[in-house]
Parts: structure tokens; C-alpha cells; sequence
């Protein structure tokens, strides 16, 4: 990853920065690949590379298109309504599965990552807060000279080493000796919160489209 910084943009160092900062910060994308270790170590560390993954594409995407008001204002307005949907589909499964947590042991057993890459790829690329942090950002990382890719490859990196880390101790944790009604209790806790964001996502949105 050191050898990436010599190649960046003049103000790639702030965003990174930034981001660090929006990495420790407890939010659904943090949940979610916890909540996917706690069921599989396999589903957990798929979520993390979707994450990541999404994450690159995203602050790629920014930095090319966000000079192209037209779409970058469309894509601001649909980014968090997909948000929104898609954690309403993920807090609804959660839920659903607190309540069959026996059929979900076994499905897990069956299929382990199943879902866990795309889910983690559809929560990054929709996420507002980090749409939010890429446009902003990429003034900087469109001056000043640097290789734009550079930097993503950056990003990329500490998303995927942060987020691993979260499956991995989640995956740990869902290895111990915890009851499965306490797993399905989290699940169903986290499914929850998530059903909370998405509803006050899509009525920001809709509020602000003058919607409601």
C-alpha cells in the first residue's frame, strides 16, 4: 500500500484521511459484515470484499462523472433511495431469520458465503455517507496531478484490511459458545436498526423531493 502513495494526487492524503476517519465509525456497512461473520467466517469475509470492493467502484465512479452535474445530481437523488431498499431487503432477512434461527443454522451450513459478496457490494456502492465523502473529495483527487487509480487502489486496500478484520473478530465471536437464541437475538437486533435507517433514509430523500 506504501508504495501506492507516491503516485497520488496532491490532495489524495486529506481523503484518505477522511475516510480512516468514516471507517471507525460505527454505520450499516460495519453492521453488516459483522452481522454476516456472527452466521459464517465464509459470508462474513465475502460481505468484507463486496465492501471494499463497492467502495473502490464508488470513489472511481465519483471521480470521473461527479464534473457531470446532470448525473452526478440523478445518482445523488437515487443513490439513497437504493440505500435505503437495500438495507430494508437486509433488516427484513435479518428479522426474518431471528425467527427461524434453526433453518437459517442450516442454510448457512449448506451455503455458506451466499449473498455475502453482493450484499456487501450493493450496501458500499449506495451508502450516501460515503457518496457524500467521494464527491466532495474528488476535487482533490482530480488535482493536482497523481494517478486517480492510486488512490482508489488506496481506499480499497484499508477497506478491505478494516472490514476483514471486523469478519474475522465477528466470525470469532459467532465461533464461541453463544446460544443460538442469543445469535438470533443480535440478528434480530441488527435487523431491526437497519429497517430504522432505511425508513428515515427514503423519508429524508422524499422529503427533500417535496414528496411528503
Amino acid at each position: 500500500m506504501f508504495g501506492l502513495l507516491d503516485g497520488l494526487p496532491a490532495g489524495a492524503l486529506t481523503v484518505l484521511a477522511g475516510y480512516a476517519t468514516l471507517l471507525v465509525v460505527p454505520g450499516p456497512s460495519m453492521m453488516m459484515v459483522a452481522v454476516a461473520g456472527l452466521s459464517s467466517p465464509a459470508r462474513g469475509a465475502a460481505a468484507a470484499l463486496g465492501v471494499a470492493t463497492g467502495t473502490g467502484i464508488l470513489v472511481f465512479a465519483m471521480s470521473l462523472v461527479w464534473s457531470l452535474n446532470g448525473i452526478a445530481t440523478e445518482f445523488s437523488t437515487a443513490a439513497p433511495l437504493l440505500f435505503s431498499v437495500t438495507l430494508l431487503y437486509l433488516g427484513q432477512r435479518l428479522l426474518w431469520r431471528s425467527l427461524q434461527h434453526g433453518t437459517e443454522a442450516k442454510a448457512v451450513a449448506r451455503r455458506p458465503d451466499q449473498g455475502g459478496f453482493l450484499t456487501g457490494l450493493a450496501t458500499a456502492l449506495t451508502n450516501p455517507i460515503g457518496l457524500a465523502l467521494f464527491s466532495t473529495a474528488s476535487t482533490n483527487l482530480n488535482g493536482g496531478g497523481g494517478s486517480v487509480v492510486a488512490a482508489c487502489g488506496c481506499i480499497f486496500l484499508m477497506a478491505v484490511m478494516w472490514f476483514l478484520l471486523i469478519a474475522h473478530l465477528s466470525g470469532r465471536i459467532g465461533a464461541s459458545a453463544i446460544p443460538q437464541p442469543a445469535r438470533a437475538m443480535i440478528g434480530g437486533g441488527a435487523g431491526i436498526v437497519l429497517v430504522v435507517i432505511a425508513t428515515w433514509t427514503a423519508l429524508d430523500v422524499l422529503t427533500e423531493l417535496r414528496l411528503l
